[in-house]
């Protein structure tokens, strides 16, 4: 199938369709229904999580999503020993030719 076409009228306001992996297409056709509310998640830096919705409707109880802090792990192994530092008396800071400037 090259093309899949679709012409909506006052008569068939909603049609959709959908090909599946096995080349079947599926088609359905009703009428348009109403709009339904939107949450909207929102959570603190402090791990409170809340909502608000456009459709005036009362909203979950907010929720501490972080919970209690718990108690600190066991030390983790030493790592290897990382590469000697420079001497911060040796770093080359400007080098040039003297005789050049006389």
């Amino acid at each position: 199938m090259d093309k899949l076409q679709a012409v909506l009228t006052e008569r068939s306001p909603v049609l959709s369709a959908s090909l599946s992996a096995g080349n079947t297409l599926t088609a359905g056709m009703g009428v348009v229904g109403a709009k339904g509310t939107v949450y909207t998640p929102h959570i603190t830096d402090e791990g409170i999580l809340s909502w608000t919705n456009d459709g005036g409707r009362d909203n979950p109880a907010p929720v501490d999503i972080k919970g209690p802090k718990g108690d600190t792990g066991p030390q983790g192994p030493v790592g290897p020993q990382g590469p000697a530092g420079k001497d911060a008396l040796a770093d080359t800071i400007l080098n040039m030719d003297i005789d050049v400037i006389f």
